[in-house]
């Protein structure tokens, strides 16, 4: 599991959660490449962050990754082997589609401050200032400043890595999770469920943030 550090702030990089473009921002700045699992740094005394998106969003991509990385699998999955598409849709089968919590296995229980990437929410202005719409990026740049990191993001810097040609890859899956739904619940239940109560919990938190201003 790789993360990023300078000073005492640590990136934890989750695949198919901006990974690529927040990477690249930590490398530019100059950050430090290391292994969350393998050194000597007390993380317990760290500020982490990271990002976390809709966990069956980011299963459905990171299937249309393993698939379009795999040729062979996937011409059998866009395909009419049925069994074959049920397999897939409800297993994991690279770090695309490890959970979060598989991912970082017991470093789950540290206080990480998650980040909705893909959400929209709304900062409730005083009067007469109008309130604003913040995305994921936004959200990320406000937490920089609170923490006084020296990173900015903008649109500009999300790495838009083959979103186009996925995009096929991505309506097949979702059709497919939706004609084995039964199965496909499975996993949501007995692997993708602690994900999905974190992200619950993350929404919920930055909703409350910006609806009660000082």
């Amino acid at each position: 599991m790789i993360g990023y550090i300078q000073d005492r702030f640590v990136y934890v990089r989750v695949p198919k959660n901006g990974s690529t473009t927040f990477r690249s921002l930590c490398e530019r700045a100059g950050w430090k490449k290391f292994n969350l699992f393998d050194n000597d740094i007390d993380l317990s005394k760290c500020v982490l962050w990271g990002h976390i998106t809709d966990p069956e969003n980011r299963h459905t991509k990171g299937l249309s990754t393993h698939l379009a990385d795999n040729p062979d699998f996937l011409e059998r999955f866009m395909g009419h082997d049925a069994v074959f598409q049920r397999m897939l849709v409800t297993g994991v089968f690279d770090p695309h589609t490890f959970s979060i919590h598989m991912t970082l296995g017991p470093l789950i229980s540290l206080p990480i401050h998650w980040i909705p990437l893909d959400a929209r929410v709304t900062k409730w202005n005083r009067y007469p200032t109008p309130p604003e719409v913040l995305d994921g990026n936004a959200l990320t740049n406000d937490f920089f400043q609170e923490q006084g990191i020296d990173l900015h993001v903008t649109d500009a810097d999300i790495a838009w890595i083959k979103q186009q040609e996925h995009k096929p890859i991505r309506e097949k899956i979702t059709q497919v999770k939706q004609a084995n739904a039964e199965p496909y619940k499975q996993l949501v239940k007995h692997f993708l469920e602690p994900d999905m109560m974190l992200y619950a919990r993350v929404l919920q938190q930055f909703t409350h943030k910006y609806m009660v201003q000082p």
